[in-house]
């Protein structure tokens, strides 16, 4: 969330919104509920008495005045903390739409920034214990302390901001005066939401999406949105508190991004109120920054507010996941396709140490649609394991294509399940497991993979234990439409079916277009893969090796060896079934170089 100055079409929205065309002036107005919070509740109509930034004998008179001095506050203070201003602009508006008068109607919320009591104390008079967050000119002055707390009573004690922990009378009598001076005082009041913001960007790698998550539903620090939410879901779950908080976490930070992007609204039909902003008005994201910067969120009908995490910045600052030597460039690559999200995988359940990479394994998940539970499910294994085994892969490809990174692949996690017996059958002498492990790069592409038969329709195997010699079919699940399978008999060469299943639920061409993609960018990252099909290159199925007499599949002694290339599970394991030899995939595979 480097520094960037409001775009032209962001000073017009501005304008616009402080032209008064609603016939509302922002520099006096009535909200529409008295002012919480003080005895007797105040009813009243408010009026600004707000100096000129740029010139201090002069007041602001008009609402033309007043939305210039706001373009000229959120540029400053926004340079002065490294934040991008069209964010803290686009947020400020949805707090309060600008109206210096604006309050919530059962809260101690004020002003443009809707600050509660409580958070103008923590954040303005105390200083947030006095960080300095980007140079010694940044911090909250004794001056900006004294426009917000002149006339109050024991000004510089937090009692006298907190009005519904401790009922403390010298804050319901603050009230009327704090807010009086915050309306006042809207400079005082941008630069401290830059300076919070900037303490939440510290916080969350500059992730924009993730510091506005937090600063609307509270410090569930993270390095992506996705996993701030999660910590928060698990937060209010856990204290058995209201979930929907997380919904309108969300919301906002959506609102958010329509300000910024969303020109025609189009978020309205997402969930979005109508009104949530001016129509045809915002600050130009899809335009002014070009269609290549990944600031640019270019919404479209697939627009996710997860995806925010890598698209919105520029510096892909993934810390706990990139080596301090150089960027990784699958992440750079991968992040500008539109179905992208980096997931802030937990650093103990992979192992943080770079290695050199020749062989991908494509995997499949043997589940229903939706990622969340195959990520859970990984990072449960730690567990298991007691910390002995990191059981993980790289890569999930969701059906509709969408590519989940869980870490760098320079680092790398164990996921071929691999026992000494296994290596001693079909192992090559001084490849260990970790060896096979460490340099191959794991892909799950999301399927309910083997299929059973049953009453006239294909269902998913009711347990994905492999060792079973039985299949049962759930039929609790809905059946796979016919379209959705693939199957394996004597008409295309499997007599005896694929690895114990007659039948495989088709890998969606999504898939299998982002499963090129990730496979191609891992090339260029590391050219020891090769992209000529494996087949071809040593004469043997890497989809695992079928012996008519006996009936049995066995390993490639090849995928042992750690010859290079695209292979999968069943190259190494007899007792798995993926992947399956899906002839789209297949297509794929014959076409990467």
């Amino acid at each position: 969330m480097a520094f960037s100055k409001l775009t032209d079409l962001g000073v017009a929205f501005i304008a616009h919104v402080c032209s008064s065309a609603g016939g509302v002036s922002l520099l006096i107005g009535k909200n529409k509920y008295p002012l919480a919070y003080t005895e007797p509740l105040i009813d009243k109509l408010w009026t600004c008495d707000i100096v000129d930034p740029t010139d201090a004998t002069k007041k602001i008179a008009t609402n033309d005045q007043l939305g210039k001095a706001l373009v000229y506050w959120f540029n400053k203070y926004a340079q002065d903390f490294e934040l991008d201003a069209n964010v803290i602009a686009a947020q400020a508006f949805i707090e309060s739409g600008y109206r210096m008068w604006q309050y919530a109607g059962s809260s101690t919320a004020s002003g443009v920034s809707q600050f509660t009591m409580n958070t103008i104390f923590g954040v303005i008079i105390e200083n947030l214990e006095k960080p300095v967050l980007v140079n010694s000119t940044t911090s909250m002055t004794t001056s900006d302390i004294a426009a917000l707390n002149f006339n109050l009573i024991e000004g510089n004690n937090k009692n006298s901001y907190n009005v519904t922990a401790t009922l403390h009378g010298n804050a319901y009598h603050n009230r009327p005066l704090l807010h009086q001076n915050v309306i006042n005082n809207p400079s005082v009041m941008i630069k401290a939401q830059c300076y919070y913001m900037k303490y939440f960007a510290n916080h969350c790698d500059s992730w924009t999406s993730t510091s506005l998550f937090c600063y609307s539903r509270g410090t569930f620090f993270a390095k992506t949105y996705s996993r701030a939410i999660q910590l928060a879901n698990d937060y209010y779950v856990k204290h058995n508190q209201n979930v929907n908080n997380i919904t309108e976490g969300l919301d906002y930070v959506l609102k958010i991004f329509g300000v910024l992007g969303d020109k025609e609204n189009y978020l309205v039909s997402k969930g979005l109120p109508k009104g949530y902003k001016p129509l045809n008005y915002y600050f130009g994201y899809d335009e002014s920054l070009g269609k290549d910067n990944p600031k640019n969120l270019r919404l479209k009908s697939t627009w996710d507010p997860f995806e925010a995490n890598v698209k919105e910045s520029g510096s892909y600052n993934l810390s706990n996941d990139i080596s301090d030597v150089h960027k990784d460039s699958v992440i750079e690559t991968l992040s500008k396709e539109p179905l992208y999200k980096f997931i802030s995988f937990p650093i103990e359940d992979y192992v943080h140490k770079g290695t050199q990479k020749v062989q991908v394994v494509l995997h499949h998940t043997v589940s229903g649609p939706g990622v969340e539970g195959d990520i859970l499910t990984l990072e449960n294994e730690i567990s298991k394991s007691g910390d002995k085994v990191k059981v993980a892969v790289a890569f999930i490809v969701g059906r509709g294509g969408e590519i989940n990174q869980l870490y760098s692949t320079d680092y790398w996690a164990y996921h071929l399940g691999l026992t000494s017996e296994m290596l001693k059958e079909y192992g090559t002498a001084g490849i260990t497991n970790e060896v096979i492990n460490s340099q191959s790069v794991g892909i799950e592409i999301d399927c309910w993979g083997g299929l059973i038969y049953s009453n006239g329709n294909w269902y998913p195997v009711t347990s994905d234990d492999t060792h079973k010699t039985q299949y049962i079919a759930n039929t609790k699940a809905k059946p796979i439409p016919v379209e959705n399978v693939v199957e394996y008999n004597e008409s295309n060469g499997y007599p005896a079916g694929f690895h114990g299943f007659f039948a495989f639920e088709r890998y969606t061409q999504p898939q299998i277009n982002s499963v090129r993609k990730i496979i191609t960018a891992l090339n260029v990252r590391f050219p020891a893969i090769k992209l000529e099909y494996v087949n071809d290159m040593y004469g043997v199925n890497m989809f695992g090796i079928y012996n008519k007499t006996t009936k049995q599949w066995s390993p490639v002694t090849q995928a042992y060896a750690l010859k290079p290339g695209v292979w999968t599970h069943v190259s190494y394991r007899s007792d798995k079934s993926d992947c399956h030899p899906d002839p789209n995939l297949i297509q794929m595979l014959k076409t990467l170089k």
